[in-house]
């Protein structure tokens, strides 16, 4: 871990530029309570329907944009949001939809809110799992070998020779998951799952896709390392987490992820982003070889991320260090309180393990397990004693659905 900082200029709420945060997930939520709590006052906008989110106490107002929402929609609540407010706000993206609108519309948005960004081209890089790979080994790291962009599944075979199975199936863009149903990772393990995936994800001819190795090894070989890096290039501080659990059983969005200590994770993915002349705060992803104990490099996304208040949790407030970059103020002086901690979204982390091939059928954890680490779970997703309505409001959805799925 590094830290680096000084204490953060003393201002009154009314002398601190308000925040708006783009995204209203369990990122954006996490994002809310840790600068809520840091006294800057939070607006939220999103096109996912009314999430839990909004209901935070940290959340002065909320903007709920139909799914369909144009750019322009975006602009033009934005627009309203600058009106209303005496200070030209902070736009913080906690997606990879509204990072890259604020990046192609930087040049609009620039003369009525206070940006924080790297370069237009390394955004695109990064959210474009293709060139990543490209831009990646540019700057010296070392990324799964990776087969050129692929339309829809008919090359699959034809793929899966080339690179031996098992293998990995992505959208190419993160921007590009238009086919429904279309998971973050498709594992491609044996002959006859070619065929299937072909048949299942036959409606998806149009979406590109790419196809990667699969790195040997389980959940706990998959790193995220958060960075933040200053405007003059010097890092300010780098968090590890490893996944116990994902959404995919192997792969995926992790549902139950612990605090870990990776000098070396750390150490490349700082000198990455230092070499890609980045600005702000990221998190990179890595697995590493069960076998060989190589690092590869499996992702860099520009924005906060989903257990965004694990490092919070422990005295690294990212979400505050975007704030005082993106407005101009000194990082804050960074506390430390390094302990065993871990984050779980309750819910999702219940379905994917106790589903028909979860990880309880799948032998990686017990029921008695399952309830200890729930109950040591230090953080959450959603919820939070000291700002619950969230949790009750996902509680809400989580009961309609199954009642939907009953019926």
């Amino acid at each position: 871990m590094i830290i680096r900082g000084e204490r953060a200029v003393k201002s009154s709420l009314g002398n601190l530029a308000p925040v708006i945060i783009l995204g209203m997930s369990a990122t954006g939520l996490g994002a809310l309570r840790l600068l809520g709590r840091a006294g800057v006052a939070c607006y939220g906008v999103d096109t996912k329907g009314r999430s839990p989110a909004y209901f935070s106490r940290y959340c002065r107002r909320g903007i709920c944009l139909p799914a369909g929402a144009t750019d322009d929609d975006i602009l033009i609540a934005l627009e309203g949001f600058a009106n209303d407010l005496e200070m030209p706000p902070v736009l913080l993206p906690t997606s990879d939809r509204f990072v890259s609108f604020v990046s192609r519309l930087r040049a609009t948005l620039n003369s009525r809110f206070i940006l924080l960004l790297p370069d237009h081209d390394l955004v695109e890089n990064f959210l474009d799992k293709q060139k990543f790979s490209r831009c990646a080994e540019h700057a010296g790291g070392v990324v799964p070998k990776t087969v050129l962009l692929l339309h829809g599944l008919g090359e699959l075979p034809a793929v899966a020779q080339e690179l031996s199975l098992p293998i990995i199936i992505k959208p190419a863009n993160k921007e590009h998951r238009d086919c429904p149903g279309v998971p973050k990772v498709i594992i491609i393990e044996q002959q006859e799952m070619i065929t299937a995936a072909m048949e299942k994800f036959s409606a998806c001819s149009q979406v590109p896709f790419v196809a990667q190795e699969y790195i040997p090894g389980g959940d706990l070989q998959q790193l995220s390392v958060a960075v933040c890096v200053d405007q003059q290039a010097e890092v300010a501080a780098t968090f590890t987490a490893r996944k116990v659990r994902q959404g995919n059983l192997g792969s995926g969005v992790g549902t139950y992820v612990e605090a870990y200590r990776d000098a070396e994770a750390e150490q490349i993915a700082a000198s990455l982003l230092q070499n890609l002349k980045y600005i702000g705060v990221a998190e990179v992803e890595f697995k590493r070889h069960a076998e060989t104990g190589q690092l590869f490099l499996i992702e860099v996304n520009p924005r906060l991320w989903t257990q965004v208040a694990l490092p919070g949790a422990c005295g690294l407030n990212f979400p505050y260090m975007f704030y005082c970059l993106a407005s101009g103020m000194s990082l804050p002086a960074l506390r430390v309180n390094w302990r065993a901690s871990s984050w779980q979204s309750l819910w999702d982390d219940f379905y994917n393990t106790f589903r028909r091939g979860g990880y309880l059928a799948a032998g990686k954890v017990s029921r008695k397990q399952w309830v200890v680490q729930s109950l040591q779970a230090r953080v959450g997703a959603f919820f939070c004693l000291k700002d619950p309505l969230p949790a009750l409001a996902q509680l809400r959805d989580v009961v309609k659905q199954v009642f939907r799925f009953s019926s």
